[in-house]
């Protein structure tokens, strides 16, 4: 049996109490534990606070591998368009304006994925809902936190490997 009680008192100070006039009313019964209804939901919630744990850290190891690769591709990228920077430079654009460009395609490149990946979590959404305590899988500040972070971080990875260029255009033409 389980007997919830609501009191100002400290729960040991009760307990012995409770356990008195349990044992009047039935010698044999006695309390074999006492918590706190703090105590108990935490550890009713434990698998779900767990799992959320679990999952922030592959959240954040896929964030890290996701910049890590969007920045790989943007620097392959940047580097097989020397010619075409160079190029560009010869023609008179600025440093600035050829970087905006490359942001720019790493910008497509995450928007791409953040619109691909939003629609999967929303269509995946129905099947988590057990598993969330307090927010909706479908849940609008959510997913835009996650889409706002993402595009954040594709900005930076895609800003990163555009910062360095100071391709010399006479260069960047005779290594082809």
């Amino acid at each position: 049996m389980t007997m919830h009680v609501r009191s100002a008192a400290p729960s040991t100070a009760l307990a012995a109490a409770i356990e008195r006039s349990l044992h009047e009313i039935h010698p044999a019964a006695g309390l074999t534990r006492v918590r706190t209804m703090t105590d108990y939901m935490e550890l009713v919630t434990q698998p779900q606070r767990l799992g959320g744990a679990a999952a922030a850290a592959v959240g954040t190891i896929e964030l890290a591998l996701a910049i890590m690769a969007l920045y790989g591709v943007i620097a392959f990228s940047t580097t097989q368009r020397t010619r075409e920077i160079g190029l560009r430079m010869a023609l008179g654009a600025s440093s600035a304006s050829v970087a905006r460009l490359i942001v720019r395609d790493g910008l497509v490149l995450a928007g791409i994925g953040i619109v691909l990946g939003t629609l999967i979590a929303l269509g995946a959404a129905p099947l988590l809902g057990d598993l969330l305590i307090r927010v909706d899988a479908a849940d609008p500040v959510s997913v835009g936190g996650g889409a706002t972070l993402l595009l954040c971080a594709a900005m930076v990875a895609s800003y990163v490997p555009a910062r360095p260029l100071r391709v010399d255009p006479s260069v960047a033409l005779r290594n082809e």
